[in-house]
C-alpha cells in the first residue's frame, strides 16, 4: 500500500493522472487483501486511515481524468470495507442462537481468537497465536458459509 501511494503521488506530479488513477484504483481493490477483517484493533485504525487516504486520491483521480462511474466505485467500495470493520467484531447472534447454538458458539470463539491482541514479544508464542489465527481465519470462511 505504501508503495502504491508513492507510485500515485509520482504520477501525479508528473501530471500522469489517467496512469495515477489506474494504480489508485488497482491499489483500492487489494486493499481487502492487506487488511483483513478480523485484525487487532490497532490495526484495523491503521487500516482505516489507509483505506480513507487510498480510496479519496484514487477518487480524485478518477473524477480529475473524467471517470465519474469509477470514483463512485471507490467510494463506495471504501464505505463498505470501512463499515465492515466495526460491524464484524460486534453482529448480534440471538438469531443465530435460537436455531443453531452450535454455529453461534464457533463464531463468537473465531471471532475471539481472529480479534486477540498478538503484541508479545516472545517471538515463539507470537508464531503460534499468528498461525492459529491464520487457521482460524479459513475456519471462519468454512463458518460463515455454514450460518449462510
Amino acid at each position: 500500500m505504501t508503495a502504491a501511494r508513492h507510485a500515485v503521488r509520482m504520477l501525479r506530479e508528473q501530471n500522469n493522472c489517467k496512469e495515477a488513477a489506474s494504480v489508485a484504483q488497482r491499489a483500492v481493490q487489494l486493499i481487502p487483501l492487506v487488511y483483513g477483517r478480523y485484525l487487532s484493533r490497532r490495526d484495523q485504525q491503521h487500516a482505516i486511515i489507509q483505506i480513507s487516504g487510498l480510496a479519496a486520491d484514487s477518487c480524485s483521480l478518477s473524477l480529475k481524468v473524467g471517470f465519474v462511474h469509477k470514483a463512485l466505485q471507490q467510494l463506495e467500495f471504501r464505505r463498505g470495507l470501512i463499515l465492515g470493520y466495526p460491524i464484524d467484531n460486534r453482529s448480534d447472534l440471538s438469531k443465530l442462537r435460537k436455531t443453531h447454538n452450535d454455529l453461534a458458539d464457533t463464531y463468537d470463539k473465531l471471532r475471539f481468537q481472529l480479534s486477540r491482541d498478538i503484541s508479545t514479544q516472545d517471538p515463539i508464542i507470537r508464531d503460534r497465536m499468528i498461525e492459529e489465527r491464520e487457521m482460524a481465519g479459513s475456519q471462519m470462511g468454512h463458518c460463515l458459509n455454514q450460518i449462510r
